[in-house]
């Protein structure tokens, strides 16, 4: 059975099609939906000190507000993981998405995010490990050729 579509609104007043968005039909968006009172700029910079009110936000909307956090633009499918992820300071979650790397090594204690990493047991995950100089744990390298695909085993093997 398909999820029927629901709507949300954005803060420039648009309705945007999200599967968990306040209203039920596009009519009922269209007729309550208004852009915010604030310059976009400044209710995304509100909105970057204020996470969880970001998971609510239409589609458009998270993906800015992943930026103003990040200075990464992410895909729209991910924002709410990524900015759950965020919220959480999930790591494991953070190591899932390689364009997110380099925000996550500045701003993550370095053991921490390695130990994400190991555990990822991607082959993104290992050339970070790589690249940050770090050894790769046996079982970083076990639970990879257990569970990585042909594609990047054969990748990984010939790098």
């Amino acid at each position: 059975m398909a999820t029927p579509t629901r709507f949300a609104c954005s803060l420039d007043g648009n309705c945007e099609v999200d599967e968990e968005g306040n209203y039920l039909t596009l009519g009922e968006c269209q007729d309550q939906c208004l852009p915010t009172q604030l310059p976009l700029d400044v209710a995304y910079t509100v909105l970057s000190f204020i996470h969880e009110e970001a998971l609510h936000l239409a589609p458009s909307d998270r993906v800015e507000a992943v930026y103003q956090l990040t200075g990464v633009i992410v895909p729209v499918e991910d924002t709410r993981r990524i900015l759950r992820a965020l919220i959480d300071t999930d790591l494991d979650t953070l190591a899932d998405y390689p364009i997110l790397y380099h925000w996550v090594e500045e701003n993550a204690y370095p053991e921490d995010w390695i130990f994400a990493l190991q555990e990822a047991a991607t082959l993104a995950a290992i050339r970070e490990i790589q690249r940050l100089g770090y050894p790769i744990e046996q079982y970083t390298l076990d639970k990879f050729l257990a569970e990585g695909s042909e594609e990047d085993i054969a990748a990984f093997n010939g790098s």
